[in-house]
């Protein structure tokens, strides 16, 4: 890969891969959380070469989530090269997809976001991720500059509660034409669990060739051999107290993730929540009960009243 900087701030870096210049659209891929570094291709890159597009990857030397950029910024230092294509595209995942949302109208493309989410925004900030950065968001809210008739391409997983939150919150009303796909137990983001499915290649060319898209990717018939959705599913059980049920799930997650898959790290994450809350119920449930009687209590004698002996009481106390 033959790349040309086009913007360097020195945080956020913007490259074109020029062997790729012969292609017949343009896209822009984002890179998401932990991918800080600016020399290795971008989100999805070599793939979206592969399939003819020209790529230009935009990336960053620590999180940022793209605060640094303006789309006045990014259309500038693009503006050449997008002039050379009839169609743009934005294309990521999680922080990237967010981004894929909001620089999408400065460049007139037509965005991927996969499980979008700007979690340094107080207003989306998930309540378990409390090793996020502190960030101050810079960026207007999606609806300030959106195009609302673009028919972007959103998938999400709408057991996920900051996903679904951030979807209809903020992205639904920006891009009311948007395509919205569901994929239930993908988790966060629902990139992992479309690639183990086989899902992603054919949804991006899809997308990416304009072609019909689905509504919904059903688990039914993947599930049981899909580590990713497993293990979501299990996360759901034990969101519910079904921890009997999530516990099974668990199971066949761990037997089938690979020893030296990164992910096995959220596999046994699951596990052992479940694990501690089964021993919580467990004491729970062991604990002796105070037995409790139905019987009456027997009736006490009321005291007697006497008017006299009350007005002489009060009498000799003034």
């Amino acid at each position: 890969m033959s790349k040309r900087v086009l913007f360097d701030n020195g945080t956020t870096l913007i490259d074109l891969d020029e062997e790729s210049l012969g292609g017949k659209a343009l896209a822009f891929t984002f890179n998401a959380v932990a991918e800080n570094d600016v020399e290795a291709p971008g989100f999805g890159q070599q793939f979206l070469t592969r399939i003819g597009l020209c790529t230009i990857a935009v990336k960053k030397r620590r999180e940022n989530w793209y605060q640094d950029l303006s789309p006045e910024e990014l259309a500038a230092a693009t503006a050449e090269i997008r002039a050379r294509f009839p169609r743009c595209y934005t294309y990521g995942a999680s922080m990237g997809a967010y981004a894929a949302l909001f620089f999408a109208s400065a460049l007139d493309a037509r965005a991927l976001a996969i499980s979008p989410r700007i979690s340094i925004d107080p207003r989306f900030r998930p309540t378990d991720d409390a090793h996020l950065p502190d960030i101050a968001v810079i960026h207007p809210p999606l609806p300030e500059v959106a195009q609302p008739k673009a028919r972007h391409v959103i998938v999400f997983d709408p057991h996920d509660k900051a996903d679904l939150h951030y979807v209809q919150t903020e992205v639904k009303p920006a891009f009311p034409e948007a395509h919205l796909i569901e994929f239930p137990f993908s988790g966060h983001p629902s990139a992992l669990a479309l690639m183990e499915t086989q899902q992603l290649k054919p949804l991006a060319r899809a997308v990416f060739r304009d072609a019909p898209l689905p509504d919904r990717y059903r688990t039914t018939g993947i599930k049981r051999e899909t580590v990713s959705v497993l293990n979501e599913m299990a996360r759901y059980c034990l969101q519910r107290g079904r921890l009997q049920r999530g516990l099974a799930l668990s199971d066949l997650a761990l037997a089938r993730v690979s020893p030296t898959s990164g992910y096995r790290r959220e596999v046994l994450a699951v596990r052992a929540q479940l694990l501690k809350q089964e021993e919580l119920a467990a004491q729970q449930a062991a604990r002796p009960v105070e037995p409790v009687s139905l019987a009456r209590p027997e009736k006490q004698p009321r005291p007697s009243f006497s008017p006299v002996a009350a007005l002489r009481r009060l009498f000799s106390a003034g």
